[in-house]
């Protein structure tokens, strides 16, 4: 990669920073890897963008929290999802001080088989609710607020036979109950044999919406309004954030560090519930 774009590679962040003057870094790393590396990057003064999950625990999450409110410097998280057309299109139909309150929201996540070694290890992957249905996670919070009590479960059916070492559940389900009131539930699954697939919906006393993607569908009553988002939201975030880099202003970056942090709280409650607990209570 290094050198179709002409660039130099390094094996070490330390000697890069030490030797390049840099304006941002991109941190994609998997979740377990987090934590040194935005520190280090943040010592150095260099803008921030980082893919999610951003950890597997909030002790690392806090400190790069810590280090970012002490510099003041930016970052932006990348929950794609939330830079869609169709997303911002559902913003729009409920949002507003009179708009209907959702009554119930519901999602599901489908992959194929864990391909790479991290991913099948719960320890460095965080299971299927960090690695796998987090943006579903992030969207509930983003339309429905926080979750007060989450209950779950997990299995393992399929994952074993064909990676007799993995340590992560390949069905995952669970409910929510949140602040509002209002219930979500969600179901996940990493063993299909199909691309990955992934549905957003939430119904409100007026209307139901579908998310699917850069897609929305609309029912009231009997009559449908379908909208197609004609952007790339993966692009749309990135171009978002190297504005952001170069002016200076942050008001297009929609997913800051302090509310991926709330993110990874309910995914890691999420884990808590499926591998034991069965409810968790997460605090105000």
């Amino acid at each position: 990669m290094a050198e179709f774009y002409d660039a130099a590679p390094y094996s070490s962040l330390p000697r890069m920073l030490a030797r390049e003057n840099l304006d941002a870094l991109y941190v994609c790393t998997p979740p377990h890897a987090h934590g040194a590396y935005e520190i280090a990057a943040i010592k150095a003064g260099c803008a921030l963008f980082i893919e999610p999950p951003i950890a597997n625990n909030l002790r690392t999450a806090q400190s790069v929290l810590k280090a970012l409110g002490k510099s003041g410097g930016l970052c932006s998280v990348g929950h794609f999802w939330r830079y869609a057309e169709a997303t911002t299109r559902l913003r729009k139909e409920i949002g507003g001080r009179n708009a209907p309150q959702p009554l119930l929201l519901s999602g599901k996540w489908l992959a194929p088989p864990p391909a790479t070694a991290w991913r099948r290890d719960l320890k460095s992957s965080g299971g299927i609710w960090l690695d796998d249905a987090y943006q579903l996670l992030d969207l509930t919070r983003l339309f429905g607020g926080e979750a007060k009590k989450v209950s779950a479960f997990a299995a393992s059916l399929e994952i074993k036979n064909e990676f007799p070492e993995a340590t992560t559940p390949d069905v995952c389900a669970a409910i929510l109950e949140l602040q509002s009131g209002a219930l979500a539930s969600f179901g996940a699954a990493t063993m299909t044999e199909s691309e990955s697939q992934s549905k957003f919906s939430l119904s409100t006393r007026e209307a139901q919406f579908f998310l699917r993607g850069n897609r929305l569908k609309i029912t009231r009553g009997e009559e449908e309004t379908h909208f197609k988002g004609a952007d790339d939201a993966i692009l749309a975030q990135n171009a978002a954030f190297l504005r952001a880099v170069e002016s200076g202003k942050r008001t297009e970056i929609r997913t800051t560090y302090a509310d991926a942090v709330k993110t990874l709280r309910l995914a890691l409650a999420l884990n808590r519930a499926s591998l034991g607990s069965k409810t968790v209570t997460l605090a105000p």
